[in-house]
């Protein structure tokens, strides 16, 4: 490091001078550590660099006391604030020398100034003060400004609309501090760096947000019931019913603009909406705040999206590593189902193999290519029509007709006709119920098999009728009292009712309303009801009829004795006719 050379010692009157008030002395670099006199080793904690000690150092003689002790060599850096700014960021960040690169020059450029004004300086004359008193500094990305200050000389005085000058010079116009350039002149905060502007720094938008309900991969659990686990049961099919939320969205937020200490606007980044897993049947709610299911169905995760399907397709057959099927929609299942399983499904169900004594139960149609053997457990159930080659000892339900080839054994109820012409077309043993007709080629056996045939509106269908009828009458009467309030309340004089009777007076008015539409869709079930009785045929007929076989038709009753052919059983004048 170099040092100022100090003045020569001067018999007589003349001695050296020092300018204590001048920190300055000439340094490698602002970045670059000097290295410590020793004095400055010797120096107790807290002292600055270069400040006298308390003891003198043991290679020099103490002067006498009578004669003023001379202020050591100045061996400080440019300025004596470089200690004190490594307590600041920016300071901190210039010390370590990780400062960005225009900080750096801008600390060199003033160390250079004060090495050469140093230089410039004469012993008898005090070197001169720098042209200008207050440095500014703006950071690259223009959020920060920071001012640096030196002494100014004895007998002046830096004032801060000088040093507000000088900042409006450098081009900062906004985020200054306020009263930061008061505070550091009262502080007399020379030769450091402070931060004077503050600019707003831009803030980014928020990215959009897809939040999953639903997994996208489905494990086979057994289902506990009861304190028992029913390994028949995997709950693998996931379903949905329409417009249930399958995920949940957060739209992107705008970003916020700022603004630098120049003025100069910082644009924010938007955030971005998310990818969304939109597949078939799946779409956007109204306000766009979710995915929905745009029908019923089973929700799979497939090539990244989520969808929706309305048929559920069983590449094998029903058993242990498939398990139970509850289904929102069409099931089509390709193979077999085996004895013990359970398939439901709101839609239509259609087997393609064989089913064994097993439950099925379709909110539509039960198609079986096959065949069914119950084994005096199996069981269909359907809300529309059932087919199937052939039934062996099963129970069948069906709001719809029911058509086989061949039943036997079977329990088979239907609000509609039983129609068994196909293939060998018989019917044997068991109980068959039809509220239209039951149709076969063949029923009963020669060796005597007992079955029993009903034919006629079951007994739901009366006690449907009855109700309506009874609901029909209740709504006529509530409707007349409803329309007789609301004609003696328009009777009234219209500037004479008080606001409670013109607010009964409108929710009559939609009371009304309510009512009669309630009325007309019960009077059209009613006639379709109706209808129903006035064109059911309710009639047996076959090729031929073994006995022995109970016959019902409506309330009467007969028991066939003996064999009968090419015949139909139909009700006439209260009578079982056999033609």
């Amino acid at each position: 490091m170099k040092k100022t050379t100090p003045p020569k010692e001067e018999s007589g009157e003349k001695k050296s001078r020092r300018f204590p008030f001048w920190p300055f002395g000439r340094a490698k670099g602002p970045l670059q550590q000097t290295e410590a006199s020793p004095e400055e080793e010797r120096a107790p904690a807290g002292t600055p660099a270069g400040a006298p000690t308390d003891r003198p150092a043991e290679s020099e003689t103490p002067l006498p006391p009578e004669t003023p002790a001379a202020p050591p060599e100045i061996e400080l850096p440019a300025w004596e604030g470089l200690r004190m700014l490594g307590k600041l960021p920016a300071g901190q960040a210039i010390l370590e020398g990780r400062a960005e690169p225009e900080l750096v020059d801008f600390v060199d450029q003033l160390d250079g100034e004060a090495a050469l004004l140093l230089k410039q300086a004469e012993d008898d004359a005090p070197p001169p003060a720098p042209k200008n008193l207050c440095r500014v500094f703006v950071t690259r990305d223009g959020m920060s400004a920071w001012a640096f200050l030196f002494a100014p000389p004895e007998g002046e005085e830096l004032t801060a609309e000088a040093v507000h000058r000088a900042v409006s010079a450098a081009g900062v116009i906004g985020g200054r501090l306020e009263g930061r350039v008061e505070s550091a002149l009262a502080n007399r905060e020379f030769f450091r760096l402070f931060c004077i502007a503050r600019g707003q720094p831009a803030v980014d938008g928020q990215d959009g947000t897809v939040e999953e309900l639903f997994p996208r991969e489905r494990q086979l659990a057994p289902v506990e019931k009861g304190g028992c686990v029913d390994f028949k049961d995997l709950n693998w099919v996931q379903t949905v019913q329409k417009d249930q939320v399958i995920c949940r969205l957060t739209p992107a937020q705008p970003g916020v603009n700022g603004w630098d200490v120049k003025g100069r606007p910082c644009t924010a980044k938007a955030g971005t909406e998310p990818k969304l897993p939109m597949g078939n049947n799946v779409v956007k709610n109204a306000d766009g705040t979710a995915l929905v299911a745009a029908c019923e169905g089973q929700l799979d995760f497939v090539k990244g999206k989520f969808q929706v399907s309305k048929v559920l397709h069983i590449q094998g057959d029903v058993d242990g590593s498939v398990g139970n099927i509850a289904m929102i929609g069409d099931i089509v299942i390709h193979g077999n189902v085996s004895e013990g399983y359970t398939v439901k499904a709101s839609g239509n169900v259609v087997v393609q193999g064989l089913v064994e004594a097993a439950f099925i139960e379709a909110g539509g149609n039960i198609h079986i290519q096959q065949g069914m053997m119950g084994n005096s457990k199996g069981r269909l159930k359907a809300k529309g029509e059932i087919r199937c080659q052939f039934m062996e000892n099963c129970i069948v339900e069906a709001r719809g007709s029911i058509y086989a080839n061949s039943m036997i054994g079977c329990q088979i109820s239907t609000d509609e006709s039983v129609i068994v012409t196909g293939g060998k077309g018989i019917i044997v043993g068991g109980k068959v119920t039809a509220s239209n007709t039951i149709e076969a080629k063949s029923i009963g056996t020669e060796s005597n098999r007992a079955i029993t045939l009903e034919v006629g509106l079951p007994a739901h269908y009366w006690e449907e009728l009855r109700e309506l009828e009874k609901k029909k009458q209740e709504l006529e009467n509530t409707l007349s009292q409803t329309e007789k309030n609301i004609r003696y309340l328009e009777s009234q004089d219209a500037a004479t009712l008080s606001e409670d009777r013109k607010k009964m007076l409108s929710q009559l008015r939609l009371q009304v309303s309510v009512q009669r539409m309630t009325l007309s869709q019960t009077t059209a079930r009613l006639l379709q009801m109706r209808d129903k009785k006035d064109h059911i045929q309710s009639q047996i007929t076959a090729k031929v009829i073994y006995p022995p076989a109970d016959i019902a038709i409506g309330t009467q009753r007969m028991t066939l004795v003996r064999t009968a052919h090419l015949c139909r059983v139909h009700q006439k004048d209260g009578e079982i006719l056999l033609n």
